[in-house]
Formats: C-alpha cells, sequence, structure tokens
C-alpha cells in the first residue's frame, strides 16, 4: 500500500503550529520582579 505524497506546505504549517503550541505550552508563570523606584525630577536649570 502506497501513501499519497503530502504537500510541502501542509508539513510545514503542522510543524510551525507544532511548535508554536509548544512554545506557549511551556511559558513560565513566574511573577515579575517589582519596578525599581522612580528617579528623582532634576529642574532644567540645574542641568545648564
Amino acid at each position: 500500500m502506497q501513501f499519497p505524497r503530502l504537500p510541502d506546505w501542509l508539513i510545514y504549517a503542522a510543524v510551525v503550529a507544532g511548535l508554536l503550541i509548544a512554545a506557549v505550552g511551556r511559558q513560565e508563570r513566574a511573577d515579575a520582579p517589582p519596578a525599581p523606584p522612580a528617579a528623582p525630577q532634576v529642574a532644567s536649570e540645574a542641568l545648564g
């Protein structure tokens, strides 16, 4: 029994879809660190 040849675009689309599903499924669920404190505002006259 001989299988019909699949089109290349179908194989590539299946590979890309598999990689996308694997990448989204493996996302880390870690919280981001807190943001650093804001820098103080400096008056423009002090800069010269």
